[in-house]
């Protein structure tokens, strides 16, 4: 919703962390400043090697106790901006609520959800993928896309995630994976509860 934010801020409010993360134009900026080397080419949006550089370099220069959840959501929020080359007036006077019923640090797949949504969000204000209708206009680029900016929000919150997660929450039903791939995704006529 960008209408309830009239004051040129970004906020992500996280209902269920009764926390919430303002971003102004200047906290903004020192981003892009801090992360400008990271902004030579415009086609690293599928560079997995200048992906994994970015994460590195955010894991390494944390500026936030990274034993606090929020800061590993701020450190999200940087790593969008900085690996989409986000504008300020694309994310400004936006306020995002991000509330789910999958209870937190229970193995459930919370934070795969929340990197699934936040990586859709982004790509889409930073036009990388485009949604008209959203339940039918996200084709197999623009899940694969989903799927590899939630993998690396993941990274940022686990370490080493498997992959799992966060490929469940952008597809969707089944997933078989070896190795750390997806081999194939497949639905069932079974209900789940």
């Amino acid at each position: 919703n960008n209408s309830n934010n009239s004051n040129n801020l970004f906020e992500l409010e996280m209902k269920d962390l009764k926390k919430s993360i303002k971003l102004d134009e200047s906290y903004f900026n020192e981003i892009k400043l801090k992360y400008s080397n990271y902004f030579e080419n415009e086609n690293n949006i599928n560079d997995i090697n200048y992906l994994d550089r970015l994460i590195q370099n955010l894991s390494s220069n944390y500026t936030h106790n990274t034993s606090d959840q929020i800061d590993k959501q701020i450190d999200a929020l940087e790593f969008l901006i900085v690996s989409l080359n986000v504008q300020w007036f694309k994310l400004s006077n936006f306020y995002l609520i991000i509330q789910t019923e999958i209870p937190l640090a229970s193995g459930l797949g919370s934070s795969a959800s929340f990197s699934t949504c936040l990586a859709c969000f982004f790509l889409i204000i930073a036009n990388k993928i485009s949604i008209n209708d959203l339940k039918n206009s996200l084709n197999d680029r623009d899940l694969d896309l989903i799927n590899i900016y939630a993998f690396y929000i993941e990274k940022l919150f686990h370490g080493k995630p498997s992959g799992i997660d966060n490929s469940v929450s952008t597809y969707g039903n089944y997933v078989l994976f070896e190795k750390g791939n997806i081999v194939e995704k497949f639905s069932s006529g079974l209900e789940l509860n």
